[in-house]
């Protein structure tokens, strides 16, 4: 794995990397190198965080099942019976649109994955809270992009829709349930916006130079080399309010790989901060998508990015194992490095050696290809080995595939 995450700094214009790789019951490899920021010295560790992109959507997908959970939505929950106020002013297509089909991009919302549809809404104003309601009126009481229930139709702005709905419910900004209802049950030391932002010393991201504003993703996909630049995390460019449910939360390599393992013990009926049939039905494939992943076989993916990071979560619950990875670059070059990387992880383990292998032996602040951070010893887990084989996975979703779903987060 170290030689893996090398070549992948080496050959693809990648500052820095980490990739944890776990079952259900361990965090068996943890593994972070390279550079925090191009020009510095700081190294990447197990504790350095990173911006997750789409990833959050997962995130934002379990805050929501927790409050179904303690009864206060339902998946079947529409914003009529949330927003009472809307019933003159929505669209008649979206009357009956679920939080289930909202978080599955099944609601025939509009996309909102690039600059050309902001410049055509309002500008809200008020607490990030009041410009989601805002913004949730706004996408309500226009004519749906698709036909509601029909297809999917992946939409960041559906995650605000429904982020505002668990607002609306709990009586909390999308900001503190998070905190409250993921992160703290978790012990995850997460947040929101750019890493560099709350603490200088964390990762930038990085990007070419040569890149354009409002690149199409052909453009986006086809630039494979540059002048590789950091991304200074105080500039303008970052993810709005509107776009934070669906995109913005940062953490370690190592937080990252709890919460995907927290989904992986659900899927294979066993204890996490949510019932185990909960985590199944978020997880069921719905057209190839589900409540906050996309599905690909029996096999549960995300990947992230806002274009100067880069994340991938893949779980393979009926060989009880799976990783997550990030970076601090976003370009298409390292999108090719961390599919070439996922690959490599895969075939490494798709015979269920991963059962066999000790953890690595881990030190607080180790970096540049060493083993870092600490190993996760605070809870024993009840293993229940009644999990249905769904299949077997032949190759790993690629990531370049997933991330053309999602070029661009909200600018």
């Amino acid at each position: 794995m170290t030689t893996l995450l090398r070549r992948a700094l080496q050959e693809h214009d990648i500052p820095g990397i980490g990739l944890v790789v776990f079952d259900s019951d361990r965090l068996v490899i943890q593994k972070a190198m390279g550079l925090c920021r191009l020009g510095e010295e700081t190294p990447i560790t197990l504790d350095s965080r990173f911006h997750i992109g789409s990833n959050t959507k997962a995130m934002t997908a379990t805050v929501i099942a927790s409050l179904v959970e303690d009864g206060k939505l339902s998946w079947e929950e529409n914003a009529i019976t949330v927003f009472p106020e809307f019933a003159e002013t929505i669209h008649e297509s979206f009357r009956s649109v679920t939080v289930r089909q909202l978080l599955s991009h099944t609601a025939g919302i509009q996309p909102f994955t690039n600059d050309a549809e902001f410049d055509a809404i309002p500008q809200f104003s008020g607490t990030s809270q009041e410009q989601r309601y805002e913004f949730t009126k706004f996408l309500l009481t226009h004519k749906p992009f698709r036909t509601p229930g029909k297809a999917v139709e992946y939409s960041n702005a559906g995650y605000c829709v429904a982020a505002a709905m668990a607002e609306r419910i709990a009586g909390k900004p999308w900001e503190d349930l998070m905190r409250l209802r993921l992160f703290e049950r978790l012990a995850l030391v997460a947040g929101f916006g750019w890493p560099a932002l709350s603490d200088p010393q964390q990762p930038w991201g990085h990007r070419y130079k040569e890149a354009k504003e409002n690149e199409t993703i052909e453009e986006f996909l086809s630039r494979k080399s540059g002048t590789l630049v950091p991304h200074p995390p105080t500039d303008s460019y970052r993810i709005s309010c509107l776009g934070a449910p669906s995109g913005d939360v940062h953490l370690s390599i190592v937080d990252f790989a709890k919460f995907a393992q927290m989904h992986l013990r659900g899927c294979r009926d066993m204890e996490t901060i949510l019932k185990s049939e909960t985590i199944r039905f978020m997880h069921q494939d719905i057209q190839g998508s589900a409540l906050g992943w996309q599905r690909t076989g029996p096999v549960s993916s995300h990947s992230g990015s806002a274009c100067t990071f880069y994340s991938q979560a893949v779980l393979f619950p009926a060989q009880n194992y799976g990783f997550v990875l990030a970076c601090n670059a976003g370009h298409a070059n390292a999108w090719d490095g961390c599919a070439k990387l996922a690959q490599a992880v895969f075939d490494e383990f798709k015979d269920g050696s991963l059962q066999e292998q000790e953890p690595n032996k881990v030190n607080a602040g180790d970096s540049d290809g060493l083993e870092g951070g600490k190993a996760d010893t605070r809870r024993e887990y009840r293993i229940n080995e009644t999990y249905e084989v769904i299949g077997e996975p032949t190759s790993v979703p690629d990531a370049r595939v997933l991330a053309e779903q999602d070029p661009y987060q909200f600018q």
